[in-house]
């Protein structure tokens, strides 16, 4: 089962992901990372998404 899983990557590359913010499949090499902050008075990380680049668009995030 795992050669089969290192030929898949191979000729196919890497699975879709899902956007996060629609239920279209995300393709590596597509879309935009979102990073929201959790609190604006904190330098604390904040969340990473990765979605669709209309989809950020759609959603006011530059």
């Amino acid at each position: 089962m795992e050669d089969l899983a290192v030929c898949t990557l191979d000729h196919l590359g890497p699975p879709a992901q899902r956007c996060e913010l629609c239920p279209e499949p995300l393709w590596p090499e597509d879309g935009v990372r979102v990073v929201l902050a959790r609190c604006p008075s904190r330098t604390l990380p904040g969340d990473t998404f990765r979605v669709h680049t209309h989809c950020a668009r759609t959603q006011g995030f530059t």
